[in-house]
């Protein structure tokens, strides 16, 4: 007996509740999140700057800097 699962994990339709819908995150949520993250980066970049004496930056990876991470919102987009 053949099973199609893909349906509980994602649906054309808007109203049906999906795996993907229940794992991914609010835009309140990752806002949130971004928001604490930058309140950490910056701490952190004036304490390390403060203890070592020198400027302190920092260079995040590769894939977000060039816009290419693989991420579900941008999965959602496509169709399937």
């Amino acid at each position: 007996m053949k099973t199609d699962f893909s349906a509980a994990f994602y649906s054309a339709d808007q109203d049906k509740i999906t795996l993907a819908k229940r794992i991914t995150l609010l835009k309140e949520q990752v806002d949130g999140a971004r928001q604490e993250k930058d309140n950490l980066l910056k701490f952190l970049k004036a304490e390390l700057t403060d203890r070592l004496g020198i400027s302190v930056g920092y260079w995040i990876q590769g894939s977000f800097k060039n816009h290419t991470v693989i991420s579900i919102e941008r999965q959602l987009r496509w169709p399937v």
